[in-house]
């Protein structure tokens, strides 16, 4: 890990270094005043746009002679009203079988289901007295750098403060309002998030506090979290790096007995565009496990996961699906596995109007074995195609198709519960953004 932190420290330095070596062309008069007549262009008033798709999807998990196919649609519709200090913003989400299910989760004919969602409603306040200041309550989409911790919509407050091209935000996650009448029992994150562009550079400190309160988890006193984060992005002439990495430390007391806990969660991402419309690269992802054999320590990074959906690149193995929203598909998703994991591999990106293709090809095993008797930590091999045919702009049919050669970790010699066998994932549906 401290070799990953130097390598990260090294990085941002050079980048810095870099940045301020660069001298930057003063942009012309008519650039200069395009760009403040695009700063007055600021939409107001009601407006409503979202996105949809609908699909079949069929699969072969990765427990043997396990199959499961289906229909099912997905439609979020998003409304706003805003004002020249003023935004507030709801968001619905409807998911539905095709036809009649068990569950109430199905589109009967002839019948209505109760199957709308909230999934974000927020007000945002800019402050007129103070340039750049803006407040935000609600819930809404919020993710750390490489969205190892959180990827997706919360409770939240942030306090944001713009100037140029860097942004410093104060974060405020509720996590769980575990009794309203008690206290020390709720679950918080605060944190002080900072966006620094410097050029063809972007840098993203950020440090997180975690706290979860001794009437919450039944602990001798309540539970501190550290977790500094960093993301760095490069771009320059094609080429492209994306850095990510959380670092957790913190500790819990039970009846008296310690528990440290540690973990640490790494991506690496660099891409080359070979020509316009095609682009190559590879990834690195690591995430710490526990060792089973440790009792007054746990290194998993999953301890620190708000929720373990907010990053990933493969179908299966970090449930990347261009269509995923109802059903158990996530039988080989390996993100919150307490053994940590590495994955490695690399992808394409081809676009060749009206037709686009995404290609994955990766590697994994799980960074600690489950026990001294389930020692196998093999993930296997996937390999993933998408295939979409734009039919006019955002709206496209869609092709997918993910295949796993099963690993040994998913059988009883890992962490499954059966024997395993090779994964399928294979959907054709119709996606649209407006």
């Amino acid at each position: 890990m401290k070799k990953i932190l130097t390598i990260i420290l090294t990085l941002m330095i050079a980048g810095v270094v870099f940045a301020e070596d660069v001298k930057m062309e003063e942009p012309k008069k008519e650039e200069v005043k395009k760009e403040e007549v695009k700063k007055e262009e600021k939409k107001t008033g009601f407006q409503f746009n979202g996105a949809v798709y609908v699909y079949g999807a069929t699969y072969k998990t990765t427990k043997k002679d396990e199959s499961m196919s289906f229909g099912a649609f997905r439609f979020r519709p998003f409304f706003s009203y805003i004002t020249e200090n003023v935004k507030a913003v709801v968001k619905f989400e409807i998911d539905q079988f095709l036809g009649k299910e068990t569950g109430g989760k199905g589109a009967d004919i002839g019948n209505d289901e109760k199957v709308i969602e909230v999934k974000a409603a927020n007000l945002t306040f800019d402050i007129p007295a103070v340039k750049g200041l803006s407040v935000k309550g609600g819930v809404d989409e919020y993710k750390t750098p490489g969205g190892f911790l959180i990827g997706t919509e919360a409770g939240l407050g942030l306090l944001t403060y713009k100037t140029g091209s860097h942004a410093f935000n104060l974060v405020y996650l509720k996590v769980e309002e575990k009794n309203q009448t008690l206290q020390n029992d709720d679950w918080t994150v605060m944190g002080l998030d900072i966006n620094l562009g410097l050029g063809d550079i972007k840098i993203r400190p950020a440090l997180y506090i975690s706290t979860i309160g001794k009437n919450y988890a039944g602990l001798d006193k309540d539970a501190t979290i550290m977790l500094p984060s960093l993301g760095f992005n490069f771009k320059m002439s094609g080429l492209s790096i994306d850095l990510n990495g959380t670092f957790g430390t913190g500790e819990t007391t039970t009846g008296g007995t310690k528990t440290s806990l540690s973990g640490y969660a790494f991506d690496f991402n660099p891409a080359f565009e070979v020509q316009k419309g095609i682009k190559v690269g590879a990834f690195l992802t690591m995430v710490s496990g526990d060792k089973a054999d440790t009792t007054d320590k746990q290194e998993n990074f999953s301890n620190f996961m708000l929720k373990s959906d907010g990053f990933g690149r493969l179908f299966l193995l970090q449930n990347q699906q261009s269509f995923s929203n109802i059903a158990n598909d996530t039988f080989a998703d390996i993100r919150g596995k307490a053994q940590g994991y590495m994955l490695a591999g690399i992808t394409a990106d081809i676009k060749l109007n009206p037709i686009s293709l995404n290609i994955n090809l990766g590697y994994g095993q799980l960074a600690q074995q489950v026990s001294t008797t389930k020692t196998k930590k093999d993930l296997g091999i996937e390999a993933d195609l998408s295939i979409g045919y734009e039919i006019e702009k955002n709206a496209k049919l869609v092709f997918d198709f993910g295949y796993l050669a099963t690993g040994k970790a998913f059988s009883t010699e890992g962490f499954g519960s059966s024997d395993e066998q090779a994964a399928i994932y294979a959907a054709l549906g119709m996606a649209y953004k407006f």
